[in-house]
């Protein structure tokens, strides 16, 4: 539940906005913009509705792409550093465990943590 006891979606609807659930094409252009910040030596700020899920999502992948393999509680716990109370979304975390190769660690950092 959000704003007042009205749902995100509930929200959303009375906004008049649809909702759509990231895909794989989503996360693979996330990891693409970071691979093109981590080359110019740069930074991101992520934000979504509230912060808290898919900006989250998409600052662990960031962070995924800068650190590397071996990072993955690292990028889970400066996320939750930087944005307290943020739970990565689940969907965007496993769309980039499988497009960067980490074999369920990052989610596996996610559900840990």
């Amino acid at each position: 539940m959000a704003r007042g006891g009205v749902s995100r979606r509930g929200w959303a609807e009375a906004n008049g906005l649809v909702e759509v659930a990231p895909t794989v094409e989503d996360v693979k252009r996330i990891v693409v913009f970071a691979e093109k910040v981590r080359e110019k030596g740069g930074g991101v700020v992520c934000r979504c509705g509230a912060g808290m899920s898919r900006a989250a999502g998409a600052g662990v992948v960031c962070l995924g792409v800068w650190l590397g393999k071996g990072s993955e509680e690292e990028c889970v716990s400066k996320v939750r550093e930087i944005r307290r109370g943020a739970v990565p979304h689940l969907g965007v975390v496993r769309f980039a465990d499988e497009l960067l190769g980490r074999e369920g660690k990052l989610v596996g950092a996610v559900m840990r943590r």
